[in-house]
């Protein structure tokens, strides 16, 4: 039983990383269609940076 318990707070884990990884890739595309040079797309391609770097350091994506 503790075994299965463990199992599924793993699985949620993952589902919520990968959840939160999609999330980043729709971001990213519709920033990436914004018309080039735009200001505005400067500031959400920065943002998004910052983000992503976050997010590949919590589920060790990066190297230190």
């Amino acid at each position: 039983m503790k075994e299965r318990a463990s199992n599924i707070i793993h699985l949620d884990s993952q589902a919520r990383k990968v959840h939160e990884g999609m999330r980043l890739l729709e971001q990213r595309a519709t920033i990436e269609a914004m018309p080039s040079g735009s200001e505005i797309k400067g500031l959400k391609l920065a943002a998004w940076k910052a983000d992503f770097r976050e997010y590949a350091k919590r589920h060790g994506l990066m190297g230190d």
